[in-house]
């Protein structure tokens, strides 16, 4: 419990209040415990899916904050071939060489089902 609330407090901190009333206060809590659960489900989701790694690139797997604040913001590129999709970091980043594998196959958009009516009632 205490590793989770200090990661809260310096990985995912809160730097300013986006809202001043309690509900908003709340929600901007939970958006940031749901951000430090979600990296956590994409590190596992990434691991599985790399097809080149490197040292570093390692090492920031196992550390959010760093997953965050290096990973995150390092130069890519997503190429797409028929049936293949990668993303491959920049020789320019320090995790130049490292592919990750974004699908086997040709996405979709799957079907939304969409209203008749655009009218929105109050009822």
């Amino acid at each position: 419990m205490e590793a989770g609330n200090k990661e809260e407090k310096t990985t995912f901190k809160v730097q300013h209040l986006m809202s001043h009333s309690p509900a908003g206060i709340e929600m901007q809590v939970l958006l940031t415990v749901f951000a430090a659960n979600f990296v956590r489900w994409a590190d596992e989701w990434v691991r599985a899916r790399l097809e080149q790694t490197n040292r570093r690139f390692d090492t920031a797997l196992t550390s959010p904050k760093r997953l965050v604040r290096v990973a995150a913001n390092s130069p890519a590129t997503v190429e797409r071939r028929p049936g293949r999709e990668t993303v491959r970091f920049s020789p320019l980043s320090c995790f130049a060489g490292v592919v990750i594998r974004l699908s086997d196959g040709p996405g979709h958009q799957l079907a939304l089902p969409f209203p008749a009516n655009d009218h929105f009632d109050g009822a």
